[in-house]
């Protein structure tokens, strides 16, 4: 998948996608678990230890609550604006998700995942091409967020 590659960004767009990376106002995690021990249950459990002060939209289809948060069976059912999208899904499902974030107009994706074979011919997961949705690929090893003055790294496999 090459979703996470971009042509040549506007520098507003560039500066705004780098905002909503560091500094979300609201994110949405995709495949949230309320067991907060898997790592789909991690995301929503350092957001609320740490304090994150934004909107977090738990979202998975099997859920009503993910700890004391609303959980959402899509993208499409969140009514707010989406600065930051965390997939926590199977290789198969990213290219769907990245999909629903692209329609719903949500700028950066951060992606926790395996499963991609691992890479294609090129060095990158094969798949549709999406321009205006940056990200964090899934074999990138590491993602870090700031929450405040404070960071975090969040080790990926």
């Amino acid at each position: 998948m090459t979703a996470m590659t971009q042509t040549k960004p506007q520098t507003g767009e560039a500066k705004d996608a780098l905002k909503a990376l560091l500094a979300p106002r609201s994110i949405a995690i995709l495949g949230a678990s309320s067991d907060f021990r898997k790592v789909s249950g991690r995301p929503v459990k350092h957001l609320l230890d740490k304090g994150y002060k934004g909107r977090i939209y738990p979202v998975n289809p099997r859920a009503d609550m993910i700890g004391p948060l609303k959980a959402y069976p899509n993208v499409a059912a969140i009514d707010d604006e989406i600065d930051l999208a965390i997939i926590v899904l199977p290789a198969s499902e990213v290219l769907n998700c990245v999909r629903e974030l692209g329609a719903k107009g949500v700028p950066v994706a951060v992606i926790f995942s395996s499963g991609f074979a691992e890479l294609g011919d090129d060095g990158r997961p094969e798949g549709p091409r999406r321009d205006d949705l940056r990200g964090v690929p899934p074999w990138c090893g590491a993602w870090s967020q700031a929450f405040d003055a404070r960071s975090q790294s969040h080790p990926v496999g």
